[in-house]
């Protein structure tokens, strides 16, 4: 009789402490990225606060895997003590470093430059133990233990989470507990942050050296790669040979989107490769050579049109951070391809190493991805400021404007104008600090900051170059505020509520009979008998295209007009007839004017 055999708290306790006493600076990272998620679920907190809690998730996330990477190395090498202590302070001190020398707060860039480095460092835990030539079938062993063993640790977790969601919510339900909203979440961060964590490095092969003797492969993964990543890759390589066919028969220039499917191409086939590395010398399994072989040699073609594909982006617009990554790693795919079909499969270990050395180089300096980017940009925008202005060429300037503030800083503006942006930035920080019911503070700095440089380079800030085409909403200011001491009739029209059978409506005023009749939604009348009066409502939205007002929303191109130049009072038949526009989005393209949508007030007065 089978019976299935649980650990015991003891056991728990001894495989946690033996963990620790293996990796025990790499959990002190885990703790520490954990606690600061699980803090940051805590509500009301002070932003300052929270940003310093979002730098001990990243530094604790890049800590766990760049303090492992040398636990593995230092585990291999036998390194003494005073060695590996002095190293781990000095990769503390380096990461702790980053928390001021990156901040993902004011630049953009630097978030991804912080999962540029999270990925290099996990990279190298995967070549630190196993680095040289010699040390190939180790190196493969451990990835594959590695590989399992992450798989394995997220299934429990999984299972684990929702087996005490549901017992915490049974407590909820039966006992009338009252739980916090965030419990679930914190559930999730302490299984993923601590339990995956320990259970996953207890699964790290120990001792290292017998990893070079060990010759045991799961069938499993032959089975995965054979029947899911190969077929996988396959599809991407016919819908990619099919685009290609069409781009040579149309002769136009590739879409920006095939470098996606190319990469992801080339991620399921290297992946496949390295999987059934240690089978492709064996006489039943000729296919993995063939694969191999052929693999790289289709990759030939596609990154001619992944370079195709990066040309056309880069020529049109620059040179941006994902552009960037993406010229580089075209550049690791060629470099790739050429060394396997010219020195063959053996060397493996080329993958991991080579990426992760990129990976580095790109993250700093003066051929790092930031200044690569945005000196691109700056000379963008200065070939842009030279020439006529147009509103193709004043929408591309509020598209790097945005850009460079967005990700490089306000700082990365400073050479176009000599007014201090940094005492422009002072001093909205200032102003926007005094509201303290405002919760976008940092925000709403960003946007004035963004707007002073436009009007330093002589652009109307209230354009919203996000919207699609010149769409504009205008909102009364004293909206909702409405006088009618004097008025008998107060009717509101909403174009798309008030006529339902698109027709009229109907109304009565001092004994007579009046109908609220559309035109093509772009006007309303006021129709008596054969008689008619124009509300004016295209009028009014004309005027107001022609004048300038504070923007109220720069997501929705909102403006803020006063109520004087949304109302018009006009006689007619005895009576004083007023149009008040409480809302009105107006779209303008090629010279022609067009009334999206509306909200009026039709008051109606002796």
């Amino acid at each position: 009789m089978f019976l299935m055999k649980f650990p015991s708290l003891k056991q728990i306790g001894y495989t946690a402490l033996a963990v620790f006493q293996r990796f025990p600076i790499p959990l002190l990272f885990a703790v520490l990225a954990t606690s600061s998620l699980i803090a940051l679920t805590v509500k009301d907190l002070d932003n300052t606060y929270n940003e310093e809690l979002v730098k001990g998730a990243y530094i604790g996330n890049l800590g766990l895997a760049l303090t492992l990477a040398f636990a593995l190395f230092a585990e291999k090498r036998k390194l003494k003590n005073p060695i590996k202590i002095g190293v781990n302070i000095a990769l503390i001190a380096f990461l702790f470093s980053l928390s001021f020398i990156l901040n993902p707060f004011e630049k953009e860039a630097h978030i991804l430059i912080l999962l540029i480095l999270a990925f290099a460092f996990h990279l190298m835990v995967s070549v630190a133990a196993f680095h040289k030539t010699e040390e190939n079938q180790a190196f493969w062993q451990l990835n594959k233990s590695l590989f399992l063993r992450f798989l394995t640790s997220a299934l429990y977790s999984a299972v684990l989470f929702i087996g005490l969601s549901i017992a915490i919510l049974s407590i909820q339900v039966l006992f009338d507990t009252k739980w916090s909203e965030s419990i679930y979440l914190r559930l999730w961060l302490f299984i993923v942050g601590i339990f995956n964590t320990l259970f996953f490095l207890s699964g790290v092969p120990k001792p290292l050296e017998t990893l070079e003797e060990e010759q045991s492969y799961p069938k499993g993964l032959k089975i995965f790669t054979q029947y899911v990543l190969i077929p996988l890759a396959s599809i991407y390589l016919l819908i990619l040979l099919a685009y290609e066919g069409k781009i040579l028969f149309e002769w136009h220039l590739p879409n920006g989107f095939v470098s996606i499917l190319i990469l992801g191409y080339a991620v399921f086939g290297m992946l496949s490769l390295l999987l059934v590395h240690p089978l492709r010398n064996l006489e039943e399994n000729k296919w993995i050579k063939l694969f191999s072989k052929s693999f790289y040699l289709f990759l030939i073609p596609l990154i001619v049109l992944l370079v195709l594909a990066v040309y056309t982006r880069v020529s049109d617009y620059g040179i941006t951070e994902s552009r960037y990554v993406l010229i580089v790693l075209t550049l690791w795919l060629s470099f790739i391809t050429l060394y396997f079909l010219i020195k063959g499969q053996e060397q493996i270990r080329m993958i991991p190493i080579s990426l992760c050395v990129i990976a580095l180089i790109i993250s700093f300096g003066p051929w790092g991805l930031q200044s690569i980017s945005r000196n691109s940009q700056q000379k963008r925008l200065s070939a842009l400021l030279e020439i006529k202005a147009t509103k193709e060429r004043d929408q591309e300037i509020r598209n790097i404007v945005d850009y460079l503030h967005d990700y490089h800083g306000i700082m990365a503006l400073q050479p176009f104008t000599k007014t201090s942006l940094s005492d422009i930035k002072t001093f909205f920080k200032n102003k926007n600090k005094k509201d303290s019911l405002n919760q976008y503070q940092n925000y709403q700095t960003k946007e004035n900051t963004k707007d002073s440089v436009l009007k330093l380079l002589g652009l109307n800030p209230m354009y919203n170059p996000s919207m699609q085409g010149n769409f504009y909403n205008f909102s009364n200011k004293e909206k909702e505020v409405l006088s009618i001491e004097k008025a008998s009739v107060l009717v509101t029209i909403e174009n798309q509520s008030s006529f339902r059978d698109n027709k009229f409506k109907e109304i009565t005023a001092f004994g007579k009979a009046f109908k609220i009749c559309k035109e093509n939604e772009q006007e309303l009348y006021l129709v008596s008998g054969k008689e008619k009066l124009s509300l004016q409502l295209y009028k009014l939205g004309k005027q107001l295209l022609k004048r300038s007002y504070p923007i109220a929303d720069k997501n929705y191109n909102t403006f803020e007009v006063p109520n004087k130049d949304l109302t018009l009072t006009q006689q007619w038949k005895g009576l004083n007839i007023t149009t008040r526009i409480e809302e009105m989005g107006i779209e303008e393209e090629n010279q022609k004017t067009t009334i999206i949508h509306y909200k009026v007030y039709v008051l109606i007065a002796p």
